[in-house]
């Protein structure tokens, strides 16, 4: 399977490293905005190509589209009108509306396409849903997820275009976004009402590149609480500038017992575990690394690999329904909207 990857930032951070790890897979173009930065990273320098257009030329049957969303509808459409089968980073397009209008046009296509959620595909989480699926935990009543990374909590820390709101930057972009797609896809139930909706941003300006304060735009925390179909209630709170980094945490509230998926920093395969909390004992159930192995420092690049192979196995024609499409990728940008407009 022929590959080409559009991004040079995590488009060659993540998404090449993963797929220089999938036997079959041919990595036959890179390209990035036509800094030439990306240059100096490649062992292979002869993949990187300074165009969409040049990239389409080395006629991949994949192109991942690994760039800042505002860009995402015009690229889609230029792939897609080449016929050529496309995974795409998320946050998807700009705005809900182009979102709709690039999954029109991949259906019309008929061209087998995907958004990066890859947290679906970590093992841990794998591992949470097979429980939920085997109703293993009775009489859900609610989940909570927490998600605080010290990862921003710098003010030093350059601006980037992730500090900008007009570019789809911010933590609900970037980390919100996952969490929505994992509850509605962990419980087979999609949300029904927003009954909170708060952020804000916690440090104001950033420096550039140039040494300039910048104003920040995005926001740095976020908090929502929403109720499911199924009348689970649901409650998140994402921060890339808290002061310690907590990770995420997924705890899912029964009756009598806690079923808690949990991922610490580093964030190694071993950081990584689900278990249940009853009467006071922690019981464990789970740990990442007899999954992953020990070569994999960021496991992000495990689950996006395991994303990747059965996207391939999907343009081969096999069914996989757990693959997250440009229609979910669509359903969960709108809902992010809706977010941002309550109250």
């Amino acid at each position: 399977m022929r590959f080409g990857i559009i991004g040079g930032g995590f488009g060659y951070e993540c998404h090449f490293k993963a797929l220089k790890n999938i036997k079959g897979v041919e990595i036959v173009g890179i390209a990035d905005s036509g800094s030439g930065n990306l240059l100096s990273k490649l062992s292979n320098p002869e993949i990187y190509l300074n165009s969409v257009e040049a990239l389409i030329k080395s006629k991949p049957n994949i192109i991942t589209i690994a760039t800042p969303p505002r860009n995402h509808f015009n690229l889609i459409s230029k792939v897609a009108q080449s016929n050529i089968h496309i995974v795409c980073e998320k946050p998807f397009c700009f705005s809900s509306t182009q979102g709709q209008n690039a999954n029109s046009l991949v259906q019309e296509l008929n061209l087998s396409n995907c958004i990066n959620f890859q947290y679906r595909f970590e093992p841990g989480i794998q591992f949470l849903k097979s429980k939920l699926n085997d109703q293993s935990i009775d009489m859900i009543e609610s989940v909570e997820v927490i998600w605080l990374t010290s990862g921003r909590s710098d003010p030093n820390s350059l601006w980037t275009w992730r500090n900008d709101k007009e570019q789809g930057g911010g933590v609900i972009n970037a980390f919100l976004i996952h969490i929505i797609d994992l509850i509605q896809w962990l419980f087979n139930s999609e949300i029904n009402e927003v009954v909170k909706s708060t952020n804000k941003i916690i440090i104001p300006y950033r420096k550039d590149y140039d040494s300039n304060n910048k104003p920040v735009t995005a926001e740095d925390f976020a908090e929502v609480n929403f109720i499911l179909k199924n009348n689970i209630l649901a409650s998140s709170k994402v921060s890339n500038c808290n002061k310690n980094s907590i990770g995420m945490r997924i705890t899912i509230n029964g009756n009598e017992e806690k079923l808690i998926f949990e991922h610490k920093p580093p964030f190694r395969a071993c950081d990584q575990s689900v278990f249940i909390e009853k009467e006071n004992k922690k019981i464990s159930l789970f740990n990442a690394s007899s999954i992953i192995p020990a070569a994999y420092e960021d496991t992000r690049t495990f689950s996006l690999r395991e994303l990747y192979k059965k996207f391939i196995l999907s343009v081969q024609g096999y069914n996989q329904k757990d693959l997250p499409t440009f229609e979910r990728g669509y359903q969960v940008k709108k809902l992010i909207e809706k977010f941002n407009n309550y109250g």
